[in-house]
């Protein structure tokens, strides 16, 4: 029984191997051999269903009429005609902004000189303000030192600066200025007159320090 069985077996196994045989033959000599096609007869070896394979159409393009080619050349030359005007306008626009920047660069240049042109005449009206309150200053102060008993004026000048005494003693009449310093008579008063007495010199009161 089992002899029986597997000759059954060899006779289908042959009978499939010559109808793949024809397949592949066919498919040789027609020129059909293709990756879709073996994958068929691999399905039918297998036993499954043979589908034929769908065979893609061939798209013919049609030829451009002459029409067809104006119409689209005169498209390509209004798209570049509407990009050299968008071009062109976008370079005048630049070419604006940048006579703008200079021009703001110009004004702020101008606007920057006056500033410091202003800063310099208010210093200058500062200076000159202060220097003729110092004066004016100077002057009461002065009066007053002229007024003042001469040993009065002595102990204030031997708590002050030796240069504003030097620009007091310089001021005075030659006279109220002797009678000053003539009362220094302690030795730190006598070292401080020296001192007051050679600056007075070179402060160009020699006839002062000289007495």
């Amino acid at each position: 029984m089992a002899k029986v069985i597997i000759g059954v077996l060899l006779v289908v196994l042959a009978g499939h191997g010559l109808l793949l045989l024809g397949l592949l033959g066919y498919a040789g000599a027609t020129d059909r051999l293709d990756t879709d096609k073996m994958e068929q007869y691999k399905a039918t070896w297998r036993g499954e269903k043979l589908v034929a394979p769908v065979e893609e159409e061939e798209v013919i393009e049609e030829e451009e009429s002459p029409q067809q080619a104006s119409a689209r050349i005169a498209e390509a030359e209004i798209e570049k005609e509407a990009l050299r005007r968008d071009i062109q306008r976008k370079r005048e626009l630049l070419t604006n902004m940048q006579a703008a920047i200079a021009a703001a660069r110009d004004k702020l240049d101008k606007d920057r000189k006056q500033l410091d042109a202003d800063q310099e005449l208010f210093a200058k009206e500062l200076k000159q303000q202060q220097e003729l309150a110092e004066a004016e200053s100077f002057r009461k102060v002065l009066t007053n030192y002229t007024k003042m008993k001469p040993a009065a004026v002595k102990d204030d000048f031997m708590h002050m600066e030796e240069e504003d005494v030097v620009r007091y003693l310089a001021a005075m009449p030659p006279g109220v200025s002797s009678e000053i310093l003539g009362k220094f008579k302690t030795l730190e008063e006598q070292a401080k007159r020296r001192s007051l007495l050679a600056k007075l010199k070179e402060y160009g009161k020699i006839e002062l320090a000289q007495k």
